[in-house]
Formats: C-alpha cells, sequence, structure tokens
C-alpha cells in the first residue's frame, strides 16, 4: 500500500477502554510520546514512555473517561484505539495504561455562551505501561 492509497481515508477513531466504546465521550485521541521530560535510561533506549492522550467531553457518568480520570486517578485499564474503525481487517491498537488526572487547567465547567459551551472537555494523558501492540480487527 502506498501513501496515494492511504491519503483521504476517513478517520473513523474508536476508543475503548475496559472493555467499553467511550467514542461518544471523546473529542480527540492520539497515542505517541509521553509529556514527561524526566526518563529512564532503560525508557529512552526504548523510545518511551508512551502515552495515551485524549481530549473529552465532560461527561460526570460513572465509566465515562472524566470518571475515570477525576475519579479514579492511578488505576490501571486497558483498552483498544481503532483509527479507521472496528471493522474486520483494519489496524487495532491494544494498550495498558495508568489513569492520571486531567492535564489541562480545569476539569468542571468552561467558557459561558461559547460554541461548545453544551459540551465542555477536558484533557489527560495516560503512561501506558510499555508501548501499544498493533494487529487487526478480526
Amino acid at each position: 500500500m502506498t501513501v496515494s492509497d492511504i491519503r483521504g481515508i476517513p478517520n473513523r477513531y474508536v476508543l475503548e477502554l475496559g472493555g467499553v466504546d467511550l467514542s461518544s465521550d471523546t473529542t480527540s485521541a492520539s497515542l505517541g510520546k509521553a509529556s514527561t521530560s524526566a526518563q529512564t535510561f532503560a525508557e529512552f533506549r526504548t523510545g518511551g514512555p508512551f502515552a495515551l492522550k485524549v481530549s473529552a467531553i465532560q461527561n460526570f457518568a460513572t465509566g465515562s473517561i472524566w470518571d475515570l480520570a477525576v475519579n479514579n486517578p492511578g488505576s490501571g485499564v486497558t483498552g483498544a484505539f481503532y483509527p479507521r474503525g472496528n471493522s474486520t481487517g483494519m489496524p487495532k491498537f491494544s494498550i495498558t495504561a495508568t489513569t492520571s488526572a486531567p492535564t489541562s487547567d480545569s476539569s468542571v465547567g468552561g467558557d459561558g455562551g461559547a460554541v461548545d459551551a453544551d459540551s465542555p472537555t477536558f484533557d489527560t494523558e495516560w503512561l501506558l505501561t510499555g508501548t501499544w501492540a498493533q494487529s487487526t480487527v478480526s
């Protein structure tokens, strides 16, 4: 497959955490290097540490991304990120992460009267245990 073969393919992101599809909470998600500046020698050699970076709406329901970040920081969660959707044959990235508090300045509320005032968001970054594992949805 060449670059021209994959350009223009729409992103159909799906984020599952703890076996639950939380795509309806998620406005942005990416896997990559963690923002932390302190690395062990072993992490440096492997290119890590790595993280799941998420922007999500402030959904206060039990099991939401907000609930995992704010009420359960430091807990372990397994999940999967599907950048092309979870249809058969599409790439799947399996992760194990440690939840942490929001990285944005506030986790509750937002700008009144803003276009997104009905759905304020927050940002969070969760360190991965190792890196992600790529496979294909079967």
